[in-house]
């Protein structure tokens, strides 16, 4: 089945009932209304989000709902910021502390799942470590030793939850959707692709992780030798000719029943409306909610971690 059928079933009432999607603040969030819509969660979210920042007065109602999921994001990441443990880390790169950031970072993560990872520490840190060092607070030094800790941490989990997809499948009537994850030519940051591709794992899906910089006509090999259900591309820099190219030369490359993910700030504002099975400028909580249903409507389980 193509994952295009898999999108338009995702809120019907079935899916509604089993899907419990990623909460961003407790981890606990469960929805058991029978008509549950992933953005009906956003809103809710987000008002939440502000009165924990003490905002409760700010304007949602003329923001479209790919709005207020950018608004969200950025709300999440305000609050985990204010969290002492990323505070510590922060401080460790300020001072190109090498030996104890990478001990803090790693004894953070051994107490996250691998969703938490990514979204409550990898993403908001990366994000804050990049302004660090526009600012000058933090040094190259700083910012490459956070970097490379969380690529190892993350890659990790990335190399854990294949494992345990690849024991699960041998259970399994089908094999799970393969998905190819890479970032175009030109984009060097891998973070925000790393981050989702582990959490993609851990529900259950057949991974295959191509890093950065990776041009259209190579992701077009990859996909030529095996059945892939999806592409999916990152890109975090500012949406620029260059990236928009590459998402078209990819688009025309693989074969039409592929679906092809875009996310990033990258593909702000490239029109897709034409493009084949394209689903562009995705926000991370969007794309995995459409990862975590289409794992529930095709081998039922919802993530590989206990």
């Amino acid at each position: 089945m193509l994952l295009q059928d898999l999108f338009d079933r995702r809120y019907s009432p079935a899916i509604a009932s089993a899907f419990q999607p990623i909460d961003c603040f407790s981890g606990q969030e469960v929805l058991d209304q029978p008509d549950f819509a992933f953005d009906d969660l956003v809103v809710r979210l987000l008002i939440r989000g502000l009165a924990e920042l003490g905002r409760t007065q700010e304007p949602l109602a003329n923001l479209a709902p790919r709005d207020i999921a950018c608004r969200l994001h950025e709300v999440r990441t305000e609050l985990r910021l204010a969290d002492p443990d990323i505070i510590r880390i922060l401080k460790l790169a300020e001072h190109s502390r090498g030996s104890a950031l990478t001990r803090a970072l790693g004894m953070l993560a051994t107490s996250k799942s691998t969703a938490a990872l990514s979204l409550d520490i990898a993403l908001p840190l990366s994000q804050a470590i990049g302004e660090g060092w526009a600012a000058g607070r933090i040094s190259v030094a700083g910012e490459h030793l956070v970097s490379a800790t969380l690529r190892h941490l993350l890659g990790e989990r990335l190399l854990r939850g294949g494992v345990a997809s690849a024991l699960q499948e041998r259970d399994m009537q089908e094999p799970p959707p393969r998905l190819l994850f890479a970032a175009p030519y030109g984009e060097m940051h891998e973070i925000g692709l790393l981050a989702v591709a582990a959490v993609a794992a851990d529900l259950g899906f057949d991974v295959v992780y191509a890093g950065p910089n990776l041009p259209a006509l190579e992701v077009a090999r990859l996909v030529a030798m095996e059945d892939f259900s999806a592409v999916c591309l990152a890109a975090a820099g500012p949406a620029n000719e260059r990236v928009e190219t590459q998402l078209y030369q990819v688009r025309n490359l693989i074969p039409a029943r592929v679906t092809l993910f875009a996310g990033g700030s990258g593909y702000a504002g490239i029109d897709t409306a034409d493009m084949t099975n394209t689903r562009a400028q995705l926000s991370i909580p969007h794309f995995l909610a459409e990862l975590e249903a289409i794992s529930i409507l095709t081998h039922g389980s919802q993530t590989n971690e206990p």
